[in-house]
């Protein structure tokens, strides 16, 4: 059934839609362009972080590495990736079950671990059609929840979640430090959960 998914996110979005099998397609993405779209996605507002391309290539192995699902969206025009979203099983993420206290839940959890879309490509649905489909595909692979963390300040990321379904977790949050251009900076940052209806 994910082919379907994959399809129904083509058409949602207008862009070539691919789920990463392997980790050669992985690296070659990531050599085509994707270290690109990360380091720019996150290196400009709010999170103004700075990323060397070995260090989106581990990110996105580590993920990949830990039974991670990687989807990318795929501008028709140039071939060029355009629009990324991760999940991971939450057991990969242990300090967000610790925050949330459900550890003993772990396999039956899911993580959005990363996402993101070029500045030229948003406000056209492509953020919200992207979460739809990882949250189907969580849902065909036996999850239960997925849970998405975003700083508290990320208005318009947590807007985005809500949109897409995610209900906040009330009254836990989880202070990080991130590098910055000009330095580290800590921050508080609040969890999403997504009730999912397995199929």
């Amino acid at each position: 059934m994910t082919t379907q998914l994959l399809r129904q996110a083509a058409q949602k979005t207008g862009l070539n839609v691919i789920k990463i099998e392997t980790k050669d397609e992985l690296l070659t993405l990531l050599e085509g362009g994707l270290n690109t779209l990360y380091a720019e996605v996150f290196g400009g507002e709010p999170y103004n972080e700075v990323f060397t391309e070995d260090e989106v290539t581990a990110i996105f192995c580590d993920y990949f590495d830990k039974g991670g699902h990687v989807f990318v969206g795929l501008c028709p025009e140039t071939s060029a990736p355009v629009s990324f979203i991760i999940s991971t099983p939450l057991s990969a993420k242990f300090d967000v079950a610790t925050a949330l206290e459900c550890e003993d839940r772990v396999d039956t959890m899911a993580y959005v671990a990363e996402d993101g879309v070029a500045e030229p490509f948003r406000r056209r649905g492509i953020s919200t059609a992207f979460k739809q489909l990882l949250l189907n595909d969580c849902a065909e692979n036996g999850f239960e929840d997925v849970i998405l963390r975003t700083s508290v300040t990320n208005v318009p990321q947590r807007r985005a979640v809500e949109k897409a379904g995610g209900v906040a977790v009330e009254g836990v949050t989880q202070i990080l430090e991130r590098q910055q251009r000009d330095g580290v900076v800590t921050e508080e940052n609040c969890f999403y959960n997504f009730k999912l209806a397995c199929a």
